[in-house]
């Protein structure tokens, strides 16, 4: 039976399932969904339908699979894991795979909070719009924000260069993750100020090479997190270091053992034959709305 995964048309969260469909050789077909035109960004190809479909949790991304209908990713990944065994199969290799599927949460927030920290704003006295994620305290007022016709709350600054600020919003079913990034450098470009990447960069940089190191320590000499075996957190791994090296390309943290993981993963047949074919997406990351890899390279 075909599967149905939905998603946006970009990287995002859908990466590691994509990339797990393909190494389990598991049928399946896409549903991309896809933002309107600048400046209004419609999300209505994904909001007109996301309560007709039967989930649970109407959000992006979804795994339909007959009869079952799953959102949330890492619950999606650890679905099609258990049915190839990719779990984990002693203790200590379920507590590895625990760990680290939280463990890498934590960098790919950390990451995310980079791309949507309120300080781009400030660093310019005004300038890319307001990033921060609905729910965080700076974003419960509506203070610097009108309401649209959707009865949605948009930024009131405005672009560098004086240019209105693309009305998008975060309507329900809209997720961060596709939002925004800073940086320069790999195959992706920033638009965002120099002036307002520095202010941010610096501090990310200064602690992304304790976390690699913690995850250089962890996987050590094994050929995967878990130990010998392949799990589903290391396509979750894979996707983020991925991101990491992207963002900083001459990390030196992920010249080492991480880098033979990523290399090594990179080398699985299933793997290479998708990457090599015209299904791949390595970009856009993220939305044509956000300041970094937000286009096809």
């Amino acid at each position: 039976m075909v599967v149905t995964l939905g998603y946006w048309d970009v990287r995002g969260l859908a990466h590691a399932i994509r990339l797990l469909l393909e190494h389990t050789e598991t049928p399946y077909e896409e549903r991309q969904y896809s933002l309107g035109p600048a400046p209004n960004f419609d999300p209505s190809d994904w909001t007109n339908e996301k309560e007709k479909l039967g989930l649970d949790f109407p959000n992006l991304p979804y795994l339909i699979d007959g009869s079952t209908k799953l959102t949330q990713s890492n619950a999606i990944l650890r679905y099609i894991a258990r049915k190839h065994n990719m779990c984990g199969e002693t203790e200590e290799e379920k507590l590895r795979v625990d760990m680290l599927e939280n463990q890498v949460m934590d960098l790919r927030l950390s990451f995310i909070r980079l791309c949507n920290n309120p300080d781009f704003v400030s660093a310019m006295g005004g300038g890319q719009g307001d990033r921060t994620p609905p729910g965080s305290p700076a974003r419960l007022g509506t203070r610097g924000h009108h309401k649209t016709h959707r009865g949605l709350f948009l930024p009131l600054q405005r672009c560098a260069g004086d240019a209105p600020l693309p009305a998008w919003s975060w309507p329900r079913g809209w997720d961060p993750w596709v939002l925004g990034g800073l940086g320069r450098g790999g195959p992706c470009t920033s638009s965002a100020p120099p002036r307002a990447q520095e202010k941010l960069k610096p501090a990310y940089l200064e602690q992304l090479p304790g976390k690699l190191r913690e995850l250089s320590r962890f996987l050590g000499s094994r050929a995967w997190f878990a130990g010998e075996k392949l799990t589903f957190v290391d396509f979750v791994a894979y996707d983020v270091l991925d991101q990491q090296r992207m963002f900083v390309p001459d990390c030196p943290e992920l010249q080492g053992n991480l880098g033979q993981f990523l290399q090594r993963f990179e080398a699985l047949e299933k793997i290479g034959a998708y990457m090599r074919s015209g299904r791949f997406m390595k970009t856009p990351i993220f939305w044509r709305t956000a300041q970094w890899c937000n286009k096809k390279e």
